[in-house]
């Protein structure tokens, strides 16, 4: 109950007192306060100040306008010379903070808008600036340094690895700057120093080999081994499987016994690598020559891109070969050069981790026999996997799917299990790392082991570092990190995976309607731990997890072993009977659980949509009437009813501290059809009435005995500003209307500091509510801090 009985004073005169506005909103008008609205609890216990107005953000382009300017002038790099549109928003998806407090919204267009700085209200489109590859708009995370975005089968990368700065229009699925890399090499002769039959004698345009040539067949340039200063170099023609080699030009003088031939190969410097990528490159990477203080071997061209034909170790060393086109004939160099001789790695795009096919292939045994597919433990591909290394889902041409382990750079899928059943030897394989049959991937990263996790149907997926010896992430090189179409799975058949959370050192996954546990190491959930109604979404606070589901307004704890029902949003609040709740976003913000609910009837007409508060403080699961503190922080910007074919989706986003002091945090919300916006926390009050409290129905008499009262009164914490007003309704039961009590500004005649009263005009009820409405002036605002009503007895 809000309300008591109070003796005024040694003559027996009594009133009703209706205080207790930090209780909240209680499960029935009859049990306690029926409704909070756009009023704030927290800042002062017991008492009700009016909360801060809702606006929508400012949705940029990001581009600066350059106003009446008509032509491109100098140094205006960034402008625009016509008057930008308004930028929209779709339906709200998905959130993502960075750990400098920018937030990033995610639409159900495939727009990201990003936050101009902290505490700003502008938000700007990322555009695709060309880099874009697909428009996804199912899932959006935040992780080492890069904005990443899931959906139109793919994960997209955003950033050069710097942070938020890096984060922009100009910088979608580009190679980062740190992932640069340039080695010290040097020439050698350990390699490819080949003997023919005999003697050379001067004058000779052709020999025989030792043995046949195993390379690719072409023309190379070689260099006769004669024991003089200045020996003979030719471009001889070596044909693959044969011994004899021909030139042009005879020999000027004879050679060893027997003849050789040299030619120069590169090598590389051990531990001289600049930039990040410390690990082995791989064949076919592309690199660059450059030389200080001297010259290239003759062979290479500065500037000139080659591809490498064998791996080369940065840290320990070794001879390497390259081409001039990708699997091509090596180049052979006829002398050493001079200076310091730098081998670079250009810029590439950033590969994204995306579903492919594969069309050819093998199955093998773990022999390394070919088999027929069945009871095989490995596919043999005809082209090395250029993508993450990682567990991949493949379905065959028959439709079967099983779990293969690529590696970067090799042939040999190896299967998690082996085939059981007869596989097609031939047709099209689908290769997939997200799964298409999800609209949302909800994104977790774990405080746990520090990787990003993501829903994946009946999976959850992830994308970790490669570890120790490469600790920094980098899109751009697939080395740097291993990816998972399923790490886990929830065990029920047929479930999916909706959320995600920490809890204690393991993960709480949510499913359909049953919530599991996971250590991160096992390959299988513990036994599931049931809900009972179709979850939305999960958070953990304080170490108790809070579940959201079904549509009655449950909001459930668990300590991952079980879940019980913590609170019900009362269907009073919607002002319908049996109202159908459904959920958006939810944060931790002010130490309470806030969360976006939108109502609506059987019929499926929107009635209302906001964002609410709970207190979840542990008192709460044994004493949820006293302890509830349910109050709805805000109605959107918009009002508050959506219009028809609004999306439920949506996003809460934290912003403690603010920079301007007040309570101030963001959300995302969509009002009809594809039409999505975000909130915010002005420095104004609401000025219209917005906020209201509606109390107890109150039973202040019998049909034997009904009761009429003489006045009634608020009081306030501090009086009321210039432009402040309060105004009071009453009504005898739950289906009259209200009836005005009256208004209270400074300018009422029996204005008191702290308080006014009216005639009540309550005459023969059995039952009362009061309704308080406030109006804020448009600046320098009491914050109208009301403390109690009184509803005085009699004519006193």
């Amino acid at each position: 109950m809000s309300y008591r009985i109070d003796n005024e004073n040694q003559s027996g005169n009594k009133s009703i007192v209706i205080d207790g506005w930090e209780k909240g909103i209680a499960s029935s008008p009859y049990t306690g306060i029926a409704n909070i609205r756009n009023l704030a609890t927290a800042w002062y216990p017991s008492v009700a100040y009016v909360n801060y107005k809702r606006l929508p953000v400012t949705l940029s382009d990001g581009h600066f306008y350059a106003g009446t300017h008509s032509i491109n002038v100098s140094n205006n790099a960034g402008w625009i010379f016509n008057v930008p549109s308004n930028m929209s928003m779709g339906n709200p998806i998905a959130k993502a903070t960075s750990p400098a407090g920018l937030n990033y919204v995610l639409d159900s267009n495939g727009n990201i808008f990003k936050q101009n700085s902290v505490n700003s209200s502008t938000f700007s489109i990322l555009e695709n600036g060309g880099g874009r590859l697909g428009n996804g708009s199912g899932g959006l995370a935040y992780w080492n340094n890069y904005l990443i975005v899931f959906g139109d089968g793919m994960i997209e990368f955003c950033g050069n690895g710097t942070g938020d700065s890096g984060v922009t229009s100009a910088n979608w699925n580009i190679i980062s700057p740190l992932a640069t890399t340039s080695i010290q090499v040097q020439s050698t002769l350990e390699l490819f120093s080949i003997s023919f039959t005999g003697e050379l004698m001067s004058g000779a345009t052709g020999g025989t080999l030792a043995s046949n040539w195993g390379g690719v067949s072409g023309t190379y340039t070689c260099q006769f081994t004669t024991g003089t200063p200045t020996p003979d170099v030719r471009n001889i023609t070596f044909t693959n499987g044969s011994a004899t080699v021909t030139w042009t030009g005879g020999l000027t003088q004879n050679t060893s016994t027997p003849a050789q031939i040299d030619m120069y190969q590169m090598s590389a410097v051990p531990n001289t690598f600049s930039g990040y990528n410390n690990f082995n490159s791989n064949t076919n990477t592309p690199v660059v020559f450059s030389v200080t203080g001297g010259t290239l071997p003759t062979g290479i061209t500065a500037g000139t891109t080659y591809y490498l034909l064998n791996s080369v170790d940065y840290v320990n060393g070794g001879v390497f070969t390259f081409s001039s086109t990708p699997g091509g004939k090596f180049i052979a160099l006829t002398n050493t050069g001079s200076g310091t001789i730098t081998m670079s790695f250009p810029p590439a795009n950033v590969p994204p981790i995306q579903n492919t096919t594969i069309t050819g292939f093998s199955w093998v045994s773990n022999t390394g026999s070919i088999v027929s597919g069945n009871g095989a433990t490995a596919l043999t591909l005809t082209s090395p996997w250029v993508g993450a290394s990682g567990t991949y889902s493949i379905t065959d041409p028959s439709g079967n799917q099983f779990f293969g382990i690529f590696t970067y750079d090799s042939l040999t899928v190896v299967l998690v299990t082996p085939a059981t059943y007869q596989a097609p030897s031939s047709g099209t394989f689908l290769v997939q790392i997200v799964n298409p049959g999800n609209s949302i991937y909800k994104t977790w990263n774990s405080k746990v082991d520090g990787n990003l996790y993501f829903t994946n149907g009946h999976f959850i997926g992830r994308i970790v570092t490669a570890g120790a010896s490469v600790p920094i992430f980098i899109p751009s090189i697939p080395q740097t990190y291993y990816v998972a179409y399923g790490v886990v799975a929830v065990a029920e058949v047929g479930d999916t995976a909706i959320d995600m959370t920490d809890l204690r050192g393991q993960m709480i996954i949510a499913g359909n309607f049953d919530t599991y546990v996971w250590d991160y190491q096992s390959t299988s959930v513990f036994a599931p731990n049931p809900v009972g109604e179709q979850i939305t979404g999960l958070i953990n606070i304080l170490n108790n997890v809070y579940i959201f589901a079904g549509q009655k307004g449950n909001v459930y704890v668990s300590n991952g072993a079980s879940a019980q029902v913590l609170y019900k949003l009362p269907d009073y609040v919607a002002g319908t009977i049996d109202p159908i709740w459904s959920y958006g976003g939810y944060m931790f913000h002010r130490g309470k659980l806030y969360f976006q609910a939108t109502a609506s009837n059987t019929s499926g007409n929107n009635i209302l949509a906001g964002v609410f508060s709970l207190n979840v403080s542990a008192t709460l699961v044994t004493d949820v009437e006293t302890s509830g503190s349910l109050i709805m922080e805000a109605q959107n910007s918009y009002g508050l009813t959506p219009a028809s074919g609004s999306s439920t989706m949506g996003v809460l986003m934290d912003n403690e501290p603010s920079s301007n002091g007040q309570d101030s945090y963001y959300s995302a919300w969509s009002n009809g059809s594809n039409i999505g916006g975000i909130d915010y926390n002005s420095t104004t009050l609401w000025q219209n009435n917005e906020p209201f409290i509606e109390t107890d129905i109150i039973p202040i008499g019998t049909i034997l005995s009904k009761q009429s009262f003489g006045r009634i009164e608020y009081k306030l914490d501090r009086p009321l500003a210039v432009g402040d007003s309060i105004t009071m309704y009453w009504r005898p039961s739950l289906t009259d209307s209200y009836v005005q009590i009256g208004t209270g500004t400074t300018a009422t005649s029996n204005y008191l500091p702290l308080s006014a009263d009216f005639p009540s005009n309550i005459t023969q009820a059995q039952w009362a509510q009061f309704k308080i409405t406030f109006s804020c002036a448009s600046s320098g605002s009491s914050f109208i801090p009301l403390r109690e009503v009184r509803l005085h007895y009699g004519n006193q």
